[in-house]
């Protein structure tokens, strides 16, 4: 499939996708926890983008351009567990390819292909500071490790919604136990 570069959007910002759909899950419930997905689907409808023709890629690597490398990934899909002053989050990412080697590319990431590429499902957990209760999230402490502690209530749904995804990859997960 071929990919033309349309706009940089933003997921998180405080007039994002992820904050504006979260409030408006939570706004008026007597809750501590919104537990939430958003498709790819529904974040481009989030920015007009609703002509079927549009994916949403991510650039892991940003800093490896100038190496010439190139990591890209396609947002399938976001779960979130909003509680407590922030939220941990699982994305699920579809492989465009990884450490690809090119002249230019800048260039590269305007118009690409990925055919004959790996194309394998993965998962991402990252965590911001804010939940259903404010629109103005912060990014999780950065450091050498950013981790996202999950105790057993959120961790079995990610670890849910992971398995369901597998499924529906026609593969079998089901060698671990929770």
């Amino acid at each position: 499939m071929t990919y033309k570069f349309s706009r940089r959007v933003s997921l998180l910002s405080k007039y994002g996708p992820i904050p504006d759909h979260v409030a408006k899950l939570g706004k008026g419930k007597k809750t501590d926890v919104v537990a939430w997905h958003l498709s790819e689907e529904q974040i481009l409808k989030f920015f007009d983008d609703t002509d079927g023709n549009r994916a949403l890629i991510a650039d892991i690597k940003p800093s490896q351009e100038k190496k010439g490398i190139v990591s890209m990934l396609r947002v399938e899909g976001i779960w979130g567990y909003s509680c407590s002053g922030w939220t941990p989050m699982l994305f699920a990412l579809r492989e465009l390819f990884s450490d690809r080697k090119v002249k230019d590319a800048e260039k590269f990431k305007k118009v690409f292909n990925n055919e004959g590429f790996a194309n394998c499902l993965v998962h991402e957990f990252l965590y911001m500071l804010g939940d259903h209760t404010k629109n103005d999230w912060k990014p999780g402490m950065a450091g050498y490790v950013n981790a996202t502690l999950l105790w057993e209530e959120s961790l079995k749904y990610f670890y849910d919604k992971i398995k369901e995804n597998f499924k529906n990859e026609g593969r079998i997960f089901n060698k671990i136990r929770y």
